[in-house]
């Protein structure tokens, strides 16, 4: 009777008993299953708190970023005369800059004269004024250009919580480039397979190319310091023969070996009285550069290109949950200061104008 008793009462026995064991103590197995509970509980409130922390201005501008990033929401703009890009004051556009959103800058008072303190807050407003921050570039004589829209989607900071979006880049390349309808342009993008799904997206959005419009390969093949050096062309999209008025490079970028940075070398060298135009380069890593020489080199190439536009946020990665908090940006048109904004409450801050680009030391001194 008694063990028939003691049977009944170790099958019966309540559930956190079972788990604790006879003796009080905590089994392994049962151990590890709710240190899984644990975790699944708490990636769980991470996921939903990056939701409910997004910054307001990364999370408006991703939100409307797929639906308005190849839209054209305004007429075309009108065909314009070569002998216009002489004229200092040259811009294909008759209004100003629609959003501003800065807590310096009271509603009521007229909008700033100078872009830079004009915040855009939706991807169609970034690439109007970079068109026309690239525009007086070529008006006032700039051959060598670098633009860079670093929404989110296109941010490489922003790729774990917002993938490279290829269509977006198509968009505004498309836009810049027929920002110049009556120059001759050729755009050049990263692979075969990505020209052609350019055209295709162009196609699917505005039908046939215009005339003036071409597309190629900044590299045709992989790109080996030792090959370039004995002669070899990578470039046969860019010719001296049938030379194009306006080059865009769309998004070049270094890889361990293949280093599109001597492609891009190697074009301009053959076409260099063209218009030169890097749109979100990544071509800081020198790919396989050997030595400082020819680092040092690569650089001194890179820092010819002025830039006409930049639009780039700052953002600092929370740990251990992994989500981007928005600290401001960074935003430079042409003519202009690099204006840095502080993000507060929704709105930004000017906190300070630097006569160059700032360095990532000068960046981290600010007070954010």
């Amino acid at each position: 009777m008694d063990m028939m008793s003691r049977q009944f009462q170790r099958r019966f026995r309540p559930s956190s008993q079972r788990i604790l064991g006879g003796g009080g103590m905590m089994q392994p197995t049962a151990f590890l299953f709710l240190l899984f509970c644990c975790f699944v509980c708490s990636s769980g409130f991470a996921m939903q708190s990056a939701v409910q922390h997004l910054p307001f201005h990364m999370e408006q501008l991703h939100n409307r970023g797929p639906r308005y990033a190849f839209s054209y929401p305004h007429p075309p703009h009108p065909r314009l005369d070569t002998s216009f890009l002489r004229t200092p004051h040259f811009s294909p556009f008759s209004g100003s800059i629609l959003a501003m959103s800065s807590s310096s800058t009271n509603a009521d008072e007229p909008p700033s004269s100078d872009p830079a303190s004009t915040i855009p807050m939706s991807p169609d407003e970034v690439v109007k004024q970079a068109q026309e921050s690239l525009s007086s570039a070529v008006a006032a004589g700039v051959r060598k250009i670098r633009c860079d829209l670093l929404t989110p989607g296109l941010n490489p900071i922003l790729e774990d919580r917002f993938p490279f979006d290829e269509k977006q880049i198509f968009g505004i390349a498309f836009q810049l480039a027929e920002t110049f309808p009556t120059l001759k342009t050729t755009m050049l993008f990263e692979s075969q397979g990505t020209a052609a799904s350019a055209q295709a997206y162009y196609q699917r959005q505005r039908g046939s190319l215009p005339p003036n419009i071409r597309l190629g390969v900044t590299a045709g093949k992989q790109v080996i310091r030792d090959n370039i050096q004995a002669g070899q062309d990578v470039t046969p999209d860019v010719s001296a023969d049938d030379p194009a008025d306006i080059y865009f490079v769309v998004r070049p970028k270094n890889s361990r070996g293949d280093s599109v940075i001597l492609a891009v070398e190697q074009a301009v060298e053959k076409v260099d009285g063209a218009t030169w135009v890097l749109l979100n380069p990544m071509l800081d890593d020198a790919g396989d550069a050997a030595g400082i020489g020819e680092r040092d080199r690569q650089r001194a190439f890179l820092s010819q290109f002025e830039s006409a536009y930049q639009f780039r946020g700052l953002f600092t990665i929370q740990r251990p949950s992994l989500v981007p908090r928005e600290r401001g940006l960074i935003l430079h048109t042409f003519g202009s200061t690099w204006a840095t904004f502080r993000f507060n409450q929704g709105s930004y801050e000017k906190i300070k104008d630097f006569d160059s680009e700032p360095s990532r030391t000068q960046i981290n001194s600010l007070r954010w």
